[in-house]
């Protein structure tokens, strides 16, 4: 099953304007490869119990191990905008220049809600979108560490205990921009602030690790994640697409669309720390 970024998925120009401006306007989709599938519903297998390795002596026949797994399902949801411009404006604009404004606006636009809804999502309250991070706490993925930074000598231990609570290692840590005062400080304190290079720009870091600052995600509260197929990836069926529906009655009209979803294929791939 193929792993491609959004770029990789569209073939038209204004369509991959369309996820350049997407990309730009959230470090998410600049970082996360999307798993293309063929249904609305993805259902994937997890080994929670892995068969034991043994040694054997020459010639002995051991017993054949096990391994145990479990069925989890993805729901994919359906991402949209809607660009409508009066074609009256081609009296005094060029109408295809308000078009192509539009649509990246309209871009920007998605950009912000599929960023809030990466972290927040919620399934159960709007079954139009997907579980973000933060719901998929209680169903055994990821793991929620409460504590409140506040500058003390206790927020050392804690962001350690955020970043070992990853499995292997996390590939960006996500704040706002109160919450990355106070990181930055406390890594200034206990040298392990310093800057590293992402996509082509210097961004803080906290023990080499990327400090990405996202106003989508609340105060107080710090998101640890590690991209790839085995850890946080996307899903989608076929990208989002972009499309011209020409002039419907007096509006010149497109579309910006997608099946997306998220999958957390293991249960160590993120970690949030909060207040309460």
């Amino acid at each position: 099953m193929a792993q491609e970024t959004l770029l990789n998925l569209v073939a038209d120009h204004l369509g991959k304007g369309v996820i350049l401006t997407l990309a730009e306007e959230s470090d998410i989709l600049s970082s996360i490869e999307f798993k293309t599938v063929n249904s609305n519903v993805y259902k994937y297998n997890v080994a929670d119990v892995l068969p034991e390795a043994k040694f054997r002596a020459l010639g002995e026949q051991p017993a054949e191990g096990k391994l145990s797994t479990e069925i989890e399902t993805e729901a994919l949801a359906i991402l949209f905008n809607d660009i409508s411009v009066d074609r009256a404006i081609s009296a005094f604009q060029n109408v295809n220049d308000v078009m192509a404004e539009n649509t990246l606006a309209g871009a920007k636009a998605m950009a912000k809600t599929l960023t809030k809804t990466f972290f927040y999502g919620n399934n159960t309250t709007n079954d139009k979108e997907f579980d973000g991070l933060e719901a998929r706490l209680a169903k055994g993925k990821g793991t929620a560490i409460t504590h409140a930074l506040t500058g003390a000598k206790a927020d050392i231990e804690k962001l350690e205990e955020l970043i070992d609570a990853v499995d292997g290692r996390p590939s960006v840590i996500y704040v706002n921009k109160s919450t990355r005062r106070i990181l930055n400080k406390i890594a200034r304190e206990n040298n392990c602030y310093s800057q590293v290079e992402r996509f082509g720009k210097y961004v803080d870091s906290f023990d080499g690790i990327p400090v990405v600052v996202c106003e989508e995600v609340k105060d107080g509260h710090i998101f640890a994640v590690r991209y790839g197929t085995e850890y946080v990836n996307g899903l989608t069926i076929n990208g989002i697409q972009t499309e011209d529906l020409g002039t419907v009655g007096v509006f010149r009209k497109a579309k910006i669309e997608g099946y997306v979803g998220l999958q957390t294929a293991h249960p160590k791939c993120f970690a949030m720390m909060k207040a309460e």
